[in-house]
């Protein structure tokens, strides 16, 4: 059997030896074995002659990014790859299923009032329960009527609701507002150079 026959089953083999390695979760010893036989496969072309031996390098050192990268993308399609990798991950998936995060999650669709201004987030009431929320859109002002529209985390997120006004009309905690004081009503004097 002459060098050059041998080198090219030599790369077969490794090449045979690559795509078991995909498929099979050898933790790479099927993989060091197909790297020897490749590299046992170009000695031998080397052996058969210079310009078969660099050609076949030449193959080896090419062939292998893009044998790696098709492996990336095949990989997780593979029986074995979908059992080993996390699936699509879903909202409903991940979060917790404690009494928190379904109180919170229930309260989708419901109306309620900005405890505090929200610039974004706040507190808001709804039936008498406190809830930390966050806005979706514009500023919201203390006692303006929230309505809301999703849970991300544990925090709800609201929206400014332009319908009936919830029953909680006094939910501020009767602190004036602080933003809207001049400066002698907060009494800073004027800075003077």
């Amino acid at each position: 059997m002459s060098y050059l026959l041998l080198s090219i089953i030599g790369i077969f083999v490794a090449l045979l030896l690559l795509s078991v390695e995909i498929f099979l979760p050898t933790a790479g010893t099927v993989g060091l074995v197909a790297l020897l036989v490749a590299i046992a496969a170009v000695a031998a072309a080397f052996l058969h002659s210079v310009m078969y031996g660099s050609i076949f390098l030449l193959l080896i050192v090419v062939a292998i990014p893009f044998l790696f990268m098709s492996a990336v993308k095949i990989w997780p399609h593979t029986p074995i790859g979908r059992m080993i990798l996390i699936g699509d991950i879903k909202k409903e998936n991940v979060m917790p299923k404690d009494s928190h995060y379904v109180r919170v999650a229930d309260q989708i669709g419901r109306i309620g009032v900005a405890h505090t201004k929200m610039y974004p987030s706040g507190i808001v009431i709804i039936e008498d329960q406190k809830f930390d929320a966050l806005t979706k859109g514009f500023p919201i002002e203390a006692g303006e009527s929230v309505k809301v529209v999703s849970v991300e985390g544990n925090r709800l997120q609201v929206q400014k609701y332009e319908g009936d006004s919830a029953s909680a009309d006094d939910t501020s905690d009767g602190s004036p507002d602080e933003l809207a004081k001049t400066m002698e009503d907060l009494g800073i004097e004027d800075f003077e150079m």
